[in-house]
């Protein structure tokens, strides 16, 4: 089991998939976000490398909203 960005996903899981379990990540962000760090949506979450994971939570805490000020506004 793998945590990015506060989302829970299943290591057999598609990027694709498991990045709209984001909080504030909806699949046409998951497509942009995935175009530029240059992430093909169809592998899965544990054949990412550590560096890559990395990129998805920088780029998601420059450019949205993450999930604790998402659940802060509650």
């Amino acid at each position: 089991m793998s945590y990015i960005s506060g989302a829970r996903s299943l290591p057999d899981e598609q990027v694709r998939i498991a990045s709209t379990k984001m909080d504030g990540i909806g699949p046409k962000k998951s497509i942009q976000l995935r175009y530029r760090l240059g992430i093909n949506g169809n592998i899965k979450m544990n054949e990412l490398t550590k560096y890559q994971i990395n990129q998805i939570e920088q780029m998601i805490a420059q450019d949205h909203v993450v999930h604790w000020e998402l659940k802060r506004g509650e």
